[in-house]
């Protein structure tokens, strides 16, 4: 996995790019598109979701509950975005998720993360790193299992 920090002093913005592969087919990973069960694929980091209209209440495996206004879901490119309403350490969050379609039993992964104050950089790091490797784990199970079920 690749875990990007970048910041700009301009505006004291810091941004958090997080890419990885995961060894299964692209639609696949399909679901992650839809937020209401997006948790799935991001367990143990995630350990729950709820959707009311825009907003989901995503829970997480530290307890932490936030609510997330879900800004665009794109089925084609298979990418969400969304922003944190209620962080209880960011002023600002906008985050996008894609998969990317490398190859047939490949795809890659790329979340992108812009948020304030700066000083969250190593917190969210950590949080982006922990659910890409939950992520890649949880796509390359069910590709295991749809592979199998082929045979």
């Amino acid at each position: 996995m690749h875990c990007f920090a970048a910041f700009s002093s301009a505006v004291c913005c810091a941004a958090v790019l997080a890419a990885d592969f995961a060894e299964t087919q692209a639609p696949s990973a399909l679901p992650l598109c839809l937020p209401w069960c997006l948790f799935l694929f991001f367990a143990p980091v995630l350990t729950g979701a709820e959707m009311h209209g825009d907003i989901r209440t995503a829970r997480f495996g530290n307890g932490l509950v936030v609510h997330e206004r879900v800004i665009d879901v794109d089925d084609a490119r298979r990418r969400v975005a969304h922003s944190a309403l209620d962080s209880p350490v960011l002023t600002y969050h906008h985050a996008s998720m894609q998969i990317i379609e490398e190859a047939p039993d490949r795809c890659r992964f790329v979340w992108t993360t812009d948020f304030l104050p700066a000083e969250a950089a190593n917190d969210l790091r950590g949080l982006i790193e922990a659910g890409t490797a939950a992520l890649k784990t949880n796509l390359e199970r069910v590709g295991q299992h749809a592979r199998a079920g082929r045979s």
